[in-house]
């Protein structure tokens, strides 16, 4: 009987982190998608460009970081040495990973979820979901602390090299993405997270209280 019940709070969570991995990638994409929004457009680079021309090629720019057919990055109007385009192709990587990730993890989640809600189990979810959403809350707090310094530190994590560290003489994009360009970003991220989270935790508990009725119902009925 411990052993059943071990196995079904096991597997629970593991539905839990396989809901929490789409829930990111899920919000990674959309953040991104929605970053031209924050774009900066600075007095120094409308003097010699366009705010049209600085917004298509932050466009072409999204457009080679996902599409897995853009090999190539070519901007329109603003110069880019090795350096960025190296710096770039890393970033291009590690977001068509996150793709990748996202089309395992949605409909693996989806599926998972059925199957929990077909057992008459979703309300196993409840705590595991309540766990992740804490440790969630906690890890996000500490780069809101101080996030240009864990920005930093998130750049010597992800990448090896120093392409990352641009000069706005010979690659100007970077004065279009400061930092707080950044922060913005991770704010929104962290926001759409919480949402999906808080969203599917609504409908835990609703799921729950209806198969509570339902059992309740027949209850009546048997009595």
């Amino acid at each position: 009987m411990n052993g059943k019940l071990i196995n079904k709070q096991w597997r629970a969570y593991v539905v839990v982190l396989v809901c929490g991995l789409a829930i990111i990638s899920t919000a990674l994409f959309i953040t991104v998608n929605l970053s031209p929004l924050f774009v900066d457009y600075p007095h120094r680079l409308l003097i010699h460009w366009s705010r049209g021309q600085l917004a298509g090629d932050y466009r072409r720019l999204l457009l080679y970081l996902q599409v897995p057919w853009v090999r190539r990055l070519h901007l329109a109007a603003l110069p880019l040495p090795a350096g960025a385009r190296a710096h770039f192709q890393a970033v291009r990587h590690l977001l068509l990973l996150n793709e990748a990730v996202l089309m395992v993890a949605l409909p693996l989640a989806w599926r998972m979820v059925g199957k929990q809600k077909r057992r008459g189990q979703l309300w196993q979810l409840i705590a595991p979901l309540m766990v992740l959403g804490l440790v969630v809350l906690m890890l996000a707090w500490l780069p809101l602390i101080n996030f240009p310094t864990s920005f930093i530190r998130l750049h010597y994590l992800l990448f090896t090299d120093r392409n990352w560290i641009f000069n706005a003489r010979t690659a100007p994009i970077i004065l279009m993405m400061p930092t707080a360009f950044f922060g913005k970003l991770f704010a929104l991220f962290l926001g759409i997270c919480l949402l999906l989270g808080s969203l599917f935790f609504i409908w835990l508990r609703w799921q729950s209280g209806l198969l509570k009725l339902r059992l309740q119902e027949t209850d009546d009925g048997r009595n």
